[in-house]
Formats: C-alpha cells, structure tokens, sequence
C-alpha cells in the first residue's frame, strides 16, 4: 500500500487526453550520427517489435497517436499499412515522422491513399533535398522530397521538419519557399544533434545556445524545482510506449530503458507488459496504480526524490525563458511554419 499523498494527482483520464507516443520496432535504415541508436546501442538491447494485434489495444484507448521514431523508423513496421488503415477507421489523430528512405513510390501511394486527414506526416529532410544525407546518412534526400510533393498532391498533411546545421543553415528560406508552393507545412529545428560532431555545427547558434546556458545555469543550482511536461496538457509530451512492451512517462525516458531508477520505480512490472494488457481498462487501471501515481506525486511534491532524467529534462527554468523541453540534447528550439 502507498505511503503517499495522491490528492489532486492526475490519473488515467489525464493521461489518457495527453496521447501516446508509441515505438513498435527496432528499424531503421539511416546511420544519422546524432540519434539514439547509434549513440546509445547498450541502451537498445532487448527491443523487438510490437505487432499490429498486440498494439490494437494501445489504439482503442488513446485517439491522440504519435510515432516520432525514437528508436526506429515507423514505416518499416512489418504491419505499417494495417495500421494506418485503423487510425482511419478508428477515427484516430496521428503524427507519423519519418525519414521517408528505402520504399518505392508506389507503396507511399497505397499509404497516401490509406491516409486521411487526422493523420499528419513530418518528414525529415535537413537542408536542400540534394544535401540531406550530409547528416541523415543512407537517405536519398531528392526522392524524399518527390515522395513528400505526392504526398501532398495527394492531400495528405505533409510537413518538412528541417533540422539546422552548418551546411543547411544558409538554405532554409529556400526550403521554407519550396515547402509552401507545394502546400506543405514547415518546422525549423535548432537542435544540439551536432554536439559530437562539430563538423557539423551550425554558425548562427544564437537559438540553440541561449537556452542551453539558461539550462546549464539552473542544473549547477542548488534548487530544485520541477515543471514536469508529462503533466501539462499545453505541451506534446505524451505517454510513451517502448518497444519493450511498457509504457513510460515520456520520451526522455525512453533512451535509458535498463536505468536503475526506473527499474525500481515499477514502470517494468510484468503485469504492466503489453501481453498482459488486453483491453483498455488494463490500461486505464495501470494508469491508476500506485506506482504511477507515487511517481507522479514524487514529480510534484518531492522533486529532489525525482529520476535523474526527470530532474534534467524537466528543471523549471527561469519564467522570463517561458519555455518548455529543458534537455540539453534534442530538438532545443522549432520554428512553425
């Protein structure tokens, strides 16, 4: 039985209205220096994939979906199609990123035709189609972009995501004008992907660095004081699912599937394993237990007791930056388009 206070602590309907974030596999065929996988291969053991029947479940009870590619490629999925033809049906609002390699234009043509307007499409292309594998090695960047124009023509949503480098950083105007002829979406990204690769490092890093200082600064204090994302309906950081099988708090968390803390916390029990959460009340039940709630009431009511990646990820930062998604690493700044 917990000891701690849940009052006023959110639940499952909470969670359930922020979404989910879900990695059903361990593919993906680029070799971007800058991404988890290659960075951190310890960390990937004993990830599969999760097939369409078993992540059914996870669809009928979130209708908010997103695969952001933490740990893989969604369209490699051996059951991509299938799925996308449930988001449809089920009525489901999808994000899909993707790096759109290694398929043929007639299969985009049969997902396109599959697709309908709750499902977004983000497609990362850094910089000029020509010059994108520059950092997303093995990506053919100009048949990209011919897939994305389809994409489009077809009428589905399509959004270029472009994140900045030093070779990219004097393209995006360009970039942004092509994306809006096409009638596409466009997302500049000010990222730190570059940091063990400083061949690749931007020279405009005003964006990226004011906040890194700001979040350098407020680690080295003594205070700790926490604004936890997972708990705040305003930002997109949703429930994320493994390809393990569990669920996690967020994405940050996702990267360090073995850590200790998370291990004890309970997140990893086998009752919560997706083979053992056939309906959705499974789900909503899981959100209701204790070791959820405890964690929750640890982010709000004792920070300092808080995961070592919740108290790095999630340090409130000065209110003059009014800015959410503390990392150090990752997407630090997005400009819509």
């Amino acid at each position: 039985m917990s000891s701690k206070q849940h009052t006023n602590i959110p639940g499952s309907k909470f969670l359930l209205t922020k979404g989910v974030n879900v990695e059903l596999s361990n593919t993906c065929r680029l070799k971007c220096p800058g991404c988890g996988p290659r960075l951190f291969k310890e960390n990937f053991k004993g990830t599969g994939i999760i097939r369409f029947n078993q992540a059914k479940v996870i669809f009928d009870t979130f209708q908010s979906v997103t695969m952001c590619g933490n740990m893989s490629d969604p369209i490699y999925h051996p059951d991509f199609l299938e799925t996308i033809v449930y988001f449809r049906t089920n009525d489901n609002v999808v994000r899909i990123h993707t790096n759109g390699s290694g398929k043929t234009r007639e299969w985009w043509k049969e997902i396109f035709s599959a697709s309908n307007n709750n499902i977004k499409w983000f497609f990362g292309v850094d910089g000029l189609p020509k010059d994108s594998h520059k950092y997303r090695i093995n990506q053919n960047g100009e048949e990209v972009w011919e897939i994305m124009k389809m994409g489009s023509s077809m009428g589905a949503n399509i959004t270029w995501q472009y994140i900045v480098f030093n070779y990219n950083e004097n393209d995006i105007e360009t970039c942004k004008d092509m994306a809006k002829t096409h009638n596409m979406n466009f997302i500049e990204v000010h990222s730190t992907r570059w940091d063990l690769h400083p061949d690749l490092k931007p020279n405009d890093l005003n964006k990226t660095m004011k906040r890194r200082k700001e979040m350098s600064k407020e680690l080295q204090s003594n205070r700790i004081e926490l604004d936890p994302e997972c708990l705040n309906l305003d930002i997109a950081k949703d429930i994320m699912f493994t390809n393990k099988g569990y669920f996690l708090p967020c994405c940050e968390c996702d990267g360090i599937l073995n850590h200790m803390e998370f291990n004890n916390i309970g997140f990893f029990n086998k009752e919560f394993h997706i083979d053992n959460l056939k309906t959705p009340n499974n789900i909503i039940k899981m959100f209701d237990s204790n070791i959820w709630k405890d964690f929750h009431s640890t982010l709000l009511l004792t920070p300092e007791l808080a995961p070592t990646e919740c108290q790095r990820f999630c340090r409130k930062l000065p209110d003059s930056t009014k800015q959410h998604g503390r990392g150090l690493d990752g997407f630090a700044h997005q400009n819509v388009l």
